[in-house]
């Protein structure tokens, strides 16, 4: 398997402490299945960010010592990138990272909100040939309260990455709930572990692996911790299925939107 979002690097973000434990996380990842990661250390425009460079130096000495340890895991160069205007200038002057050089692009909306600007965004970044995959969608109230929110961004071209602890209910009933819900409706296009720590937080992707199996099946469950990864990871395509309006509280399906998220994409993909 291959987590897509993994704060595994040491010292850059609320993630792991030290080398240590990053070390530490590299061996749960791998003895639960994972062969490759993405490190995607936080970036927050005008935040406390770790500069591009820095981060590039821990990536070497991470690397260096998965050699020296004997630990068969391959860790590609990302950022999750908080939510803001210049986010294709921010990639652009690499002050921010794509998913593992390629066109893929972690986004992290507010928890409490959904700003007005957040279509734009992504709109902004379709235009500029990059292909946005919103982090955790399930954790942001908004659309955890109303799965139907997230479609406008899918209809856009976007896609959506689930955490596997939300599936396994550690971020409480609702947002299992909204994860579940996001699954089974084919909004959800990439499982990962965002893991931050050894003890908690941690990078297995094996419980994810077996809840997504349970809801949706073993084939689509790889389909979406290994296949889809692996796409982005080589910059291809990935093909996807049109997502399934969710039913209102009355019992009434909401209004679905014209054309497929297959056609819609394709008109920025030729």
């Amino acid at each position: 398997m291959i987590d897509l979002h993994c704060h595994i690097l040491a010292g850059v973000d609320d993630g792991s402490d030290s080398m240590e434990e990053s070390i530490e996380m590299a061996r749960i990842a791998v003895e639960k299945g994972t062969s490759e990661l993405v490190a995607t250390p936080h970036y927050i425009e005008g935040g406390d960010s770790c500069d591009y460079g820095q981060v590039d130096i821990k990536l070497d000495e991470f690397r260096q010592e998965l050699i020296k340890n004997g630990i068969p895991l391959k860790v590609h160069r990302g950022n999750e990138i908080y939510l803001a205007l210049n986010m294709v200038k921010l990639i652009e002057s690499k002050k921010a990272a794509a998913l593992a050089g390629s066109r893929y692009v972690l986004i992290e909306m507010p928890f409490f909100d959904l700003p007005h600007y957040a279509e734009e965004v992504v709109h902004e970044l379709r235009l500029s040939g990059y292909i946005p995959i919103i982090a955790h969608p399930e954790r942001n109230r908004i659309m955890a309260k109303d799965p139907n929110r997230l479609l406008d961004f899918l209809h856009m071209g976007a896609l959506a990455q689930l955490n596997g602890d939300s599936l396994a209910g550690r971020n409480g009933k609702e947002i299992k709930k909204a994860a579940e819900t996001m699954l089974t409706h084919r909004m959800v296009h990439f499982i990962a572990s965002d893991g931050h720590h050894q003890s908690r937080r941690r990078p297995d992707l094996a419980k994810a692996f077996k809840a997504a199996s349970h809801l949706v099946g073993a084939k689509e469950a790889q389909r979406l911790l290994d296949e889809n990864p692996r796409q982005v990871i080589q910059d291809k395509k990935i093909q996807t299925e049109a997502p399934i309006r969710c039913e209102t509280k009355k019992g009434k399906k909401l209004p679905k939107g014209k054309g497929s998220f297959i056609s819609f994409w394709n008109k920025f993909d030729k």
